[in-house]
């Protein structure tokens, strides 16, 4: 961004779009704001590094090697992709499009692979009953005659998230024979032909399919534009007005024209519309389209597909969670995800916030994560050995949902500086946000290390998915963050009376989760947009971390040098609040103080979440000893291998919902002060 333009966007705290900005947002979309509340993160970020010479070079060298080696995840920019979004000419007859539709034996063998090749990233499975569309198939082929437009762009739909599975998972051979040598240029004329068939069909009148058919749509250019899919949050949208016009967000029980089976049947659609659009929002930093206070769609029941179908007249009560069916993984996800709403709905309430509301939202965050079934309670690596790819990848989902929420509830709240009488007024947040930072970051290690090949992950590419990789950036930008506060800390810590008194996560060990972080995206940065720009930013960060000579290895040792897949991980990433969190709650005066409790009423002093009585850390005399990176660390001089510079700021505030829109993508220029990176 030019220098002039950074002088305006701070004097005016314009909300001008990216275009009048002179980037290359959303033209004609949403105003983004550039307003932040708090000139204190000036000084910070520019001690931090150069983020927005990060941000370009990461793009540039991604070009770079896509002009070297031909490799690219992403459409070619002087290649027309005909969408909906992006344009299309008049879509050719209905006769045509039906033409392109494969042979009887083709299309169940298309259908079946859609619902075994299940991934749990890619929901469309549960919106769909699979009795009900392998009998609808058979009347189509018994009288096409009859078949509607719209159930024609369906079944495209979901052939081509089928094709999408073969070479994601090296089972090219497995496909259909006369699709073996094209199935990329097969798949993009099934795309293509599913959206000619929403447009012959209008999307803008209600009619049963509908939905279904756009998410199945949505899902496919997700996939097709992993490391962007910015049109994909336009659809999200699109589809949650859509569904709301219909009153999906109403609980279907009150309309007494549907029948038994279409009314459980919308409360899995409602379920992935909902969820869907607010992935995207949060992205974004926008607020939901609807909020939940506006509608009252009960979850879907836990039955198996068998206990459903079209004339049944009554619903069959719904199975415990402990028992798994097709739809308990959704039932589960459903559950941490609305809490994880109510976070993004509060973040963008305007009126300033009691702190308690913090807490509750936290409480309910704790709640629905205990409440997790042991069957998607995540384990060790070791613990899951065996499981199925499926099932190990619910659990980390799960838990990333969970870890996510807590670091977008707590990251505006975990000031530490601020003194309310001599008591730091956020401690726990930032204590909380880290230690969650902390373990997203150790989920991103343990998928990598077992998406090597032969590994249980190896087909799932965790990093083709831009929402997972912007919740680890975030994660690494906390713990930046939180590396610079802690250099001054020192008055802090001396109001409860020792400077011996060690932070729940010990420096190094954040170091060390860094430089872990940036090996693994050094080791996808030839197939992820994303990797770029995350090496550019955790080099800057480390490079302004200044460290004594004995530690300087941890920080400026070739990334490249470092196995990502071998380091130990500091603690258990299923462990969901801070790193020890007796001695969080009993041993650390300011959470007593502050509260006037001895134990919070949140229950984390009693048991960690997970059920077990595990230490992540450790006892109390392993806090400060007992890893490669701690040995020096006696009481009094775990500070040291910084340099404290005494003029430095420490951050106050941050204008996170710009940091999201840049980390994405939606502008190109940074958030106001990351200018002098």
């Amino acid at each position: 961004m030019a220098e002039g333009q950074t002088q305006t966007l701070r004097s005016e705290r314009s909300t001008s779009n990216s275009v009048e900005n002179g980037s290359e947002g959303f033209t004609g979309g949403p105003p983004i704001s550039t307003d932040s509340r708090s000139t204190h993160w000036d000084a910070v970020l520019h001690e931090i590094g150069a983020i927005k010479d990060a941000y370009d070079e990461g793009d540039e060298e991604h070009k770079i090697h896509i002009m070297r080696t031909g490799e690219s995840s992403e459409p070619s920019p002087q290649h027309h992709r005909h969408s909906i979004l992006h344009g299309m000419t008049q879509p050719p007859p209905i006769s045509e499009i039906e033409a392109d539709l494969p042979p009887k034996e083709t299309c169940e063998k298309l259908v079946a692979r859609f619902f075994d090749a299940y991934s749990p990233a890619m929901p469309a499975r549960n919106v769909l009953h699979r009795p009900t569309v392998e009998k609808q198939l058979q009347s189509h082929f018994a009288d096409p005659s009859k078949t509607r437009v719209i159930w024609i762009g369906f079944l495209f739909g979901i052939m081509c998230t089928a094709l999408h599975t073969y070479p994601q998972r090296s089972e090219v051979d497995e496909a259909p024979k006369e699709y073996q040598n094209n199935l990329n240029a097969t798949a993009e004329l099934f795309r293509v032909r599913t959206a000619e068939c929403l447009i012959h069909a209008d999307i803008t009148k209600p009619r049963d399919l509908l939905l279904e058919t756009l998410i199945l749509y949505s899902l496919v250019e997700y996939i097709h534009e992993a490391d962007g899919a910015k049109g994909v949050m336009l659809l999200s949208s699109i589809i949650m007005r859509l569904a709301t016009q219909q009153g999906y967000h109403r609980d279907p029980n009150q309309q007494s024209n549907l029948t038994i089976f279409q009314r459980e049947m919308r409360r899995r659609v409602w379920a992935v519309v909902d969820q869907f659009e607010l992935l995207f929002s949060a992205q974004l930093g926008i607020p939901k389209v609807i909020r939940y206070a506006e509608c009252d769609t009960g979850l879907m029941s836990n039955v198996s597909e068998d206990d459903l179908y079209e004339e049944m007249v009554v619903m069959p009560p719904s199975r415990p969670l402990s028992e798994r069916t097709q739809v308990s993984y959704s039932i589960v996800k459903a559950n941490i995800m609305r809490a994880y709403g109510n976070v993004i709905e509060f973040l963008h309430i305007v009126e300033p916030q009691p702190y308690s509301e913090v807490l509750r939202l936290d409480t309910i965050l704790m709640n629905v994560r205990q409440d997790y079934p042991p069957h998607f309670q995540l384990r060790s690596l070791e613990e899951m050995e065996g499981d199925l790819a499926t099932d190990i990848m619910q659990r980390f989902i799960l838990q990333q949902c969970f870890h996510k929420g807590i670091c977008l509830l707590h990251r505006k709240f975990w000031n530490c500086a601020t003194m309310d009488n001599g008591e730091p007024t956020f401690y726990y947040s930032r204590r909380t946000s880290v230690a969650s930072a902390m373990a997203l970051l150790n989920n991103q290690a343990e998928m990598h290390q077992i998406s090597g090949p032969g590994k249980a992950l190896e087909k799932e590419r965790w990093w083709k998915f831009g929402i997972n990789n912007h919740d680890y950036m975030l994660a690494a930008m906390i713990l930046s963050l939180d590396l610079v506060c802690e250099q001054k800390d020192l008055a802090i810590r001396s109001s409860a009376g020792s400077l011996s008194y060690p932070p729940p996560i010990l420096l190094p060990e954040k170091i060390q989760v860094l430089q872990r972080t940036l090996g693994i995206w050094m080791d996808v940065q030839n197939n992820c947009k994303d990797a770029g720009r995350a090496i550019q930013i955790l080099h800057a960060v480390m490079a302004k971390l200044r460290v004594r000579p004995e530690y300087a290895k941890i920080i400026n040792g070739t990334a490249s040098n470092v196995s990502a897949t071998t380091m130990t991980l500091p603690y258990r990433s299923d462990d969901c609040d801070s790193p020890h969190q007796s001695a969080l709650w009993n041993a650390d005066p300011y959470m007593q103080k502050q509260f006037q409790i001895d134990v919070p009423s949140t229950g984390l002093a009693t048991s960690n979440i997970d059920g077990n009585n595990n230490s992540p850390m450790g006892s109390g005399k392993d806090y400060l000893a007992g890893n490669g990176f701690t040995e020096n660390f006696a009481p009094g001089n775990w500070l040291d291998p910084f340099e404290v510079e005494a003029d430095m700021e420490v951050p106050m505030d941050f204008d996170w919902n710009t940091w999201d829109n840049f980390m994405y993508g939606v502008v190109t220029g940074p958030p106001p002060g990351m200018d002098q990176y």
